[in-house]
């Protein structure tokens, strides 16, 4: 009975550290996503119509939008394998 108990608290604190790694990546990743875009958005405004807000948005939509269907999947990588 007592070596049945180690396993299963074995086994819960190695699925725990697996959560905690997964968080770990996903934060990690988010930030990076979120530096790129910043970046991305900083040159846009720089060099896409530099003196018209208005045009650089709706250049970088559609811009975006065409990089996304260009993929071919669109959104669908997103839905998390559903």
């Amino acid at each position: 009975m007592r070596k049945s108990i180690v396993a299963v608290h074995k086994r819960y604190k190695k699925l725990k550290l697996s959560r905690l790694k997964k968080t770990v990546k996903i934060l990690i990743d988010f930030l990076g996503i979120l530096i790129l875009w910043r970046g991305a958005w900083g040159l846009f405004d720089i060099f896409i119509f530099p003196g018209n807000q208005l045009y650089s948005y709706v250049a970088s939509i559609i811009i975006g939008v065409i990089l996304i269907t260009i993929d071919g999947d669109g959104l669908s990588d997103l839905e998390g394998g559903r």
